[in-house]
């Protein structure tokens, strides 16, 4: 009633006071809309040409009194609240109104009061009314309806059924009231209507499928059957023998059934396209009142594309090839709110010969489902596009969803590998492995965890994967988990070539360090023997020999050392190694970082090599230079304002022994490179912005 005004009929000989309680009650509540009328015989006019919600009538006027005007009014309008509002009070008078049907009687007042409870009740008499007309007017379509139609309670037992319905099993109205719907099926089929029809009436509040009737004497039937909620709980049930009807006519009788008892959004269209019916769920979704709906046409709520898919459906229903009722999308344009996305059922309304009458349908808000559709598509789209295996499984380790590199890798098709056990692709051990991996995620606040297993295809073939395993949220019970597969053959043959790589390279520092250092250790003491027992310059030639030997060992073990491959990275902060580096060790100059860059590396190798880079820039320049040390897109710098290396020598520092300086091994900036190599990192040299060197390690990965 608060979507249109309530319309009163205001019965007095005198204008005067019919203005004055106008005046009143339109205060009172703006949505009252009053006609008025001086007589009896104008009231009955005005009745007939308008649906009034109630009227209020005088007792005292010429010609026929109010009580004479109230028996002529409820020979029509039975119904109609009727108030009689008048100056003559007394018991004999307020007895015959109510006598002879009026709702109510009230005394004219000079006071605010007495209208404001006069408009009071006017509007609880009109809302009444109007709410027991709709429930009549329902009631009374379904209980002339010939289609069998029937409400339950919440306990599932009958509140109400028609005629149609009793006749269907063989009952009498009065013997199915009160009863539980399992009488009205075969005990095997009772089951499956608990847990499978009820629990999706429930949840999407419909359902439409065929089931098998029980009749009183024991006969059964096939029956179509829709089952739909009311917004008070209660479930409505239209049932259709399905072997004695036809297709058209069940489809018919549906939407007879829904516009009456369903709250989805009903529409019907004449043959021009153009609105004859719309229900009040219609007129709450598109925001319009029913006025201006009624005699338009769809464009009013759709853009013209939505209204030719809609004609185009309905051609397809027309031809004599066609289906009998489509579903299809559409996008509800409501006058003063965002767009709502529907599933449309249409149907034509039946014809004889070439008379087409028209179509009518039944919207369904589908925004939320379209809006998980979209999720669903673009976390589909994600799992495909990442290129790993991706699987996932119910509670009892049964798969419920494979991709496509998951079905490569296996070599199964999906058919095969959807519910099928997992153990069709693991052996014993590595199945335990995961339930232990899932038993730790139920009893710990991680979500995923990640662990080795051997994947074994088809084939045979056993494929060294690393899995990372979740659970499926649901609620706070454990429902199954899903799982990202990746191939670490590859990596693992590596790792193991690595190992034996470094190996190598430590077995062979080990004999420089003690086949190249025993010896130069007895040289340097003979020397020191010799120059006890006698002074010459050729002496302390030999011990700068001694010396340089002695750095080119150092070096050359550091050299193969710094070589090997990196296996253990982890997260280091550039700034902090830097700052660190450049604390404890004996390099002079000033240090600027303007980074604050992490990288993953190996922490004293990083240092290394950025002790050796420092120390290239103090012992190639002036002690009071600045080394600066920074990054950009791809890797990390180190530069100074130094004198710089020319271009024609810039390749060649990079070598193992060459050096630009009498004193130097030549292989600072050759350790740099090695350390850079093992991390997987490429060194380049170039020229600084102040004409310094600058040293730019590239292919670094920046966590």
């Amino acid at each position: 009633m608060a979507d249109r005004p309530i319309r009163i009929l205001h019965v007095d000989d005198q204008p005067d006071f019919t203005d004055l309680t106008a005046t009143y009650l339109e205060r009172k509540d703006d949505s009252f809309s009053i006609a008025t009328a001086k007589s009896a015989g104008d009231g009955i006019e005005l009745l007939r040409e308008t649906d009034f919600d109630c009227i209020i009538s005088d007792y005292d006027m010429p010609g026929k009194t109010g009580l004479d005007f109230l028996e002529t009014v409820r020979e029509d309008y039975p119904d109609l609240p009727f108030i009689l509002f008048t100056g003559k009070g007394s018991e004999e008078v307020a007895g015959k109104a109510i006598s002879a049907g009026a709702t109510d009687y009230l005394q004219k007042d000079a006071g605010s009061d007495q209208y404001a409870l006069l408009a009071n009740r006017i509007r609880n008499y009109a809302d009444n009314s109007h709410t027991k007309r709709q429930r009549d007017r329902q009631l009374e379509a379904m209980e002339n309806a010939r289609e069998p139609i029937s409400i339950l309670n919440d306990d599932g037992e009958f509140v109400y059924v028609n005629m149609a319905f009793a006749e269907l099993y063989g009952y009498s109205e009065n013997e199915l009231l009160g009863e539980h719907w399992g009488l009205l099926y075969p005990d095997k089929d009772i089951q499956y209507v608990r847990e499978r029809i009820l629990p999706t009436v429930r949840a999407e509040g419909y359902w439409h499928g065929q089931t098998t009737g029980l009749r009183a004497d024991e006969s059964t039937f096939v029956e179509d059957q829709i089952i739909s909620t009311t917004d008070r709980g209660d479930l409505v049930c239209t049932v259709r023998n399905a072997t004695e009807r036809d297709e058209r006519e069940r489809t018919l009788k549906r939407y007879e059934t829904l516009i009456k008892a369903l709250n989805d959004p009903v529409y019907a269209l004449d043959s021009e396209g153009k609105f004859t019916f719309v229900n009040d769920a219609f007129v709450g979704l598109v925001g319009y009142e029913r006025e201006r709906i009624l005699g338009g046409t769809p464009e009013l709520i759709k853009d013209r594309s939505d209204v030719e898919i809609a004609e185009q459906n309905l051609a397809s229903l027309l031809s004599s090839t066609g289906p009998e009722n489509l579903v299809f999308e559409v996008e509800i344009q409501p006058k003063d709110s965002d767009p709502v996305y529907c599933e449309d059922h249409m149907s034509v309304l039946p014809y004889e010969g070439d008379e087409f009458d028209g179509s009518v349908g039944v919207l369904r808000d589908i925004t939320e489902r379209k809006e998980r559709e979209a999720d669903l598509q673009r976390y589909e789209a994600i799992i495909e596009a990442s290129g790993d295996p991706v699987y996932s499984l119910d509670t009892d380790g049964r798969f419920t969803f494979v991709n496509e590199a998951g079905i490569e890798m296996v070599g199964y098709d999906e058919e095969t590998l959807l519910g099928d056990h997992i153990s069709i692709i693991l052996d014993e051990a590595d199945i335990e492995r995961g339930k232990e991996s899932i038993d730790s995620l139920l009893t710990s606040n991680e979500t995923w965890d990640t662990f080795e297993m051997e994947v074994i295809t088809r084939d045979g073939k056993r494929i060294l994967c690393e899995n990372h395993l979740g659970l499926i949220p649901e609620s706070c019970e454990y429902n199954g988990t899903v799982g990202i597969l990746r191939d670490i053959t590859d990596r693992s043959e590596r790792k193991r070539e690595l190992e034996r790589q470094n190996a190598r390279l430590e077995e062979f520092t080990s004999v420089v360090s003690h086949d190249l250092r025993n010896p130069l250790s007895v040289a340097k003491g003979r020397l020191k023997m010799a120059q006890d027992e006698c002074e010459s310059d050729h002496l302390d030639h030999v011990e700068s020999a001694h010396e340089r030997m002695e750095a080119l060992i150092g070096d050359l073990l550091t050299l193969a050392r710094e070589g090997e491959t990196v296996t253990d990275l982890e997260q280091v902060s550039l700034k902090t190694a830097a700052a660190s580096c450049h604390a404890i060790s004996e390099t002079e100059g000033d240090l600027r970082i303007t980074t604050n860059k992490v990288v993953r590396a190996d922490r004293s190798r990083l240092q290394e090599l950025l002790g050796n880079l420092f120390s290239n820039a103090i012992k190639h320049n002036d002690e009071d230079v600045t080394i600066t040390v920074g990054d950009f897109d791809g890797g990390f710098f180190i530069g100074d304002n130094g004198v710089g290396i020319s271009e024609s020598k810039r390749d060649r520092v990079l070598e193992a022994g060459y050096s630009t300086s009498e004193d130097g091994t030549g292989f600072g900036l050759g350790i740099v490179k090695r350390i850079a190599k093992a991390h997987g990192w490429e060194v380049d040299v170039t020229e600084s912005e102040s004409g310094g060197a600058r040293i730019e390690i590239t292919g670094v990965e920046f966590v």
